[in-house]
């Protein structure tokens, strides 16, 4: 399955370019993680008010997503990034 993580940044985070590159290495440590195929993070390549900025795709295991969910990865996404997220959706496909 994919699992999609799509953020809009909020007026409060630093340079963006330098957080996605950041949020980029933490993702890819997921690819450590039993069940998990490959990671890819992309930032958008046009920016306004109407647009997320960031789509995050890990390619799993169905049941490796509750090992994604309780890893120290998803709970460093969650404390060191979370702050900065204006929006976020989260869709799961086949």
């Amino acid at each position: 399955m994919q699992h999609y993580i799509i953020a809009k940044l909020n007026d409060t985070a630093p340079d963006h370019e330098a957080l996605l590159r950041e949020i980029r290495a933490l993702f890819q440590k997921a690819e450590t993680l039993p069940g998990i195929r490959r990671v890819t993070v992309r930032s958008a390549c046009l920016h306004s008010e109407i647009r997320y900025d960031l789509m995050i795709m890990l390619d799993m295991d169905k049941e490796s997503l509750a090992i994604f969910d309780a890893s120290p990865i998803h709970s460093e996404w969650k404390e060191r990034f979370g702050k900065y997220l204006k929006h976020k959706v989260i869709f799961d496909c086949e």
